[in-house]
């Protein structure tokens, strides 16, 4: 993955435009919230100082937004900073167990599934191979995982579900040994659906290489990126 790295700030925009700033309307409420987090994802721990500085918001509207999260236990604070000019500071942490996430991912080889925590870690995974993604099992497989794997994450703070799959999938019947139209179920089938229904969850669907890629701008190496070129190679590609 080629990256260029994001100069003069720890927050940069990650779809390559310029850095983005925070404004202090009552409407961007949910905006600020989420530049706040992921300031402080980038970073690992910042104070509310710099939270503040890194995000353009002003002092007070940052340090009511961070009171907001960390008293609905998105974020926690660590240990005070002893030792530096003036007074302690106190660092603002991802709290681990604040939220979680869970994925599906649809192969032509395989059915994946896998648990993170609020900083990505994950907390558990689980995978069925099969010869070929014939709908009706490999929806089976990904909701049965699904709702195993919800289970085990604190009551209330799963995000929700998110499927990664080829777009064309019906289009490769033959060329996993499947007679032509065997994989026609695929086709117009309503995935998101189809997984809410079985699961409770709120689902969105993805194709596999735009999710990796919204992964990788997200949690991994281009996170501090202002633009990246992200190459996917996958089974067939």
């Amino acid at each position: 993955m080629y990256c260029q790295k994001v100069k003069g700030s720890i927050l940069g925009d990650r779809w390559g435009r310029a850095p983005v700033r925070g404004g202090d309307t009552s409407r961007l409420r949910a905006y600020n919230e989420r530049l706040i987090i992921g300031a402080i994802r980038q970073a690992g721990a910042l104070s509310k100082a710099e939270i503040a500085r890194a995000t353009g918001l002003s002092a007070q509207a940052a340090s009511v937004i961070v009171n907001r999260l960390l008293a609905e236990h998105l974020l926690a604070k660590r240990r005070k900073v002893r030792g530096q000019v003036g007074q302690p500071q106190t660092p603002i942490a991802l709290n681990p167990e604040g939220a979680y996430g869970l994925g599906v991912k649809i192969g032509r080889r395989s059915v994946e599934a896998v648990l993170v925590d609020f900083l990505g870690a994950v907390v558990a995974s689980r995978r069925f191979a099969h010869a070929a993604p014939l709908p009706g099992p490999a929806l089976a497989q990904a909701a049965a995982a699904a709702r195993e794997l919800a289970a085990l994450a604190r009551p209330g703070r799963l995000a929700g579900l998110g499927v990664a799959m080829p777009g064309d999938l019906h289009e490769w019947a033959v060329e996993l040994g499947q007679t032509p139209g065997a994989l026609d179920g695929w086709r117009g089938l309503d995935v998101a659906g189809a997984l809410a229904a079985a699961t409770g969850l709120e689902t969105t669907v993805s194709n596999d290489a735009t999710a990796a890629c919204a992964a990788e701008l997200a949690l991994g190496d281009a996170i501090a990126c202002r633009s990246a070129l992200y190459l996917y190679l996958g089974a067939f590609i």
